[in-house]
């Protein structure tokens, strides 16, 4: 995103009465907010909104149904609404106050209960709520919750295991997987983050058939080896029974029936290729070089399944793609969405290229401001959808969002990413330090490196 960056930093008690002045007061100027715990970011935001209705410092009003305010919880949702509420309330009931700025308050009061103060979820709806046929959707969806989703899952996976165990294609890969100790339980655990992330996947056209484990060279010289036995001057050798040990397995992995067979004695704890300890040098022309040899072919051994496993689980990993996109395309006909549907379907409204144009346009005149509350734990959508939506060219819908031209004072972002919490749902510091680097920003207040309650402060502009 592109514009100067004014950097304003403050410091401590002294400085803390002017950062939240130039919050409530700076309202067309785009903000980046990065404070610590204990700093009241919370209630900077709740200031800004009441600027921003009532007009402070001279800025035109915005209506609160002009206004959205994304959090990341329903929690935190009701309390900025309620923190709202009772500022408003105050100022409607100012007896100091103007007028025109008791008037506007009691308007923002009124609209209060159907504006856009929700989770990112909630405000996603919204927009395909309004903009169905757009978004490939019926015109009525309905938003499945976190237990029914997981039972949807729970569902879906039971008739993809069934479709991967009944399918001849992945036969080969699947008992290689089982062969190499790979258990069912991590497969759904692999489909679990596919369908998490399943704007994501990248698909593979062309699937490699699984190879043939290539053991002669390795056999070769596990045979040279074993061969070493004949050098020892003692009987009863510690090693010596190390090595017919090793001659006996090398024998049993040629015997064996297939390559699944092949894989499951390879991957075996058993026999150890740990010989520091079998042997006495006494026994032996150069005990450590055979030694050292034995661990060699140990090391080698963890290779030689190597390519053969990375092609089985390449084959099923696609499998199970093509069955998270199959799913996700029925939900998007029956409209029956999760949250995470809500997010990637309202981003690729708003970057569709016959539609997106018009409904940036619609949108930005509904909401004139974006506040975001706890941006460290925002997914990386979350800065996109608000970049998007910020920004005034028609052309920025095939952009990157660090390239958008972003209009001033329509985006004001809020954290601390030493609380990121949610980084498991992609959540990502990466994007915070993004969004703060980034020269979209034309004022910045930092708090992170301050001590608890306190800013400091400097100045920057490029």
């Amino acid at each position: 995103m592109t514009g100067a960056l004014d950097q304003l930093a403050l410091f401590g008690e002294q400085g803390d009465a002017a950062a939240r002045a130039a919050i409530a007061t700076e309202l067309g100027a785009t903000l980046f907010v990065e404070a610590g715990a204990g700093t009241g970011k919370t209630a900077a935001l709740v200031g800004r909104v009441v600027a921003l209705v009532a007009g402070d410092g001279g800025d035109e009003r915005v209506p609160m149904r002009a206004i959205a305010a994304i959090t990341f919880t329903e929690k935190a949702a009701a309390e900025l609404r309620d923190r709202i509420r009772a500022e408003l309330v105050q100022r409607a009931g100012d007896p100091d106050a103007e007028p025109a700025a008791r008037d506007a308050a009691r308007a923002a009061l009124d609209e209060l209960d159907a504006s856009a103060i929700c989770t990112l979820h909630a405000f996603a709806q919204r927009l395909l709520t309004e903009f169905p046929v757009e978004a490939g959707l019926p015109p009525r969806i309905v938003v499945r919750d976190e237990i029914s989703s997981r039972v949807a899952f729970e569902t879906r996976w039971r008739d993809t295991l069934d479709e991967m165990l009944d399918d001849a294609a992945l036969e080969v890969p699947v008992l290689v997987m089982l062969a190499a100790g790979i258990r069912l339980e991590h497969l759904r655990a692999v489909a679990e983050v596919l369908d998490d992330n399943w704007d994501l996947l990248d698909r593979i056209a062309d699937v490699p058939a699984v190879p043939a484990l290539d053991l002669d060279g390795w056999l070769t010289e596990l045979d040279a080896v074993c061969s070493a036995a004949d050098t020892c001057r003692v009987e009863g050798d510690t090693l010596v029974a190390r090595l017919l040990e090793l001659a006996e397995y090398g024998e049993r992995i040629r015997g064996a029936f297939d390559d699944i067979e092949r894989i499951r004695m390879l991957r075996a704890a058993k026999p150890s290729f740990r010989a520091r300890g079998c042997g006495r040098k006494g026994n032996w022309p150069d005990v450590d070089a055979v030694r050292d040899a034995i661990a060699r072919l140990g090391e080698a051994r963890e290779s030689l399944v190597r390519p053969v496993l990375d092609a089985a689980i390449r084959s099923v990993v696609v499998a199970l793609a093509g069955s998270t996109e199959r799913a996700v395309a029925a939900r998007r006909v029956a409209g029956e969405l999760e949250f995470h549907d809500l997010l990637v379907l309202a981003r690729t409204l708003l970057r569709d290229e016959q539609h997106g144009p018009r409904v940036r346009r619609v949108l930005r005149a509904r909401y004139r401001r974006i506040l975001v509350d706890e941006f460290q734990d925002t997914d990386p959508i979350q800065v996109e959808l608000a970049a998007l939506l910020g920004s005034g060219s028609d052309g920025d819908g095939t952009r990157p969002w660090t390239e958008m031209h972003v209009d001033p004072g329509r985006l004001f972002f809020v954290g601390d990413p030493k609380q990121s919490i949610y980084r498991f749902r992609r959540a990502d510091i990466a994007t915070f330090s993004s969004a703060s680097d980034t020269s979209l920003w034309s004022l910045q207040w930092q708090c992170a490196a301050a001590p608890r309650g306190t800013c400091s402060v400097a100045t920057h502009l490029r």
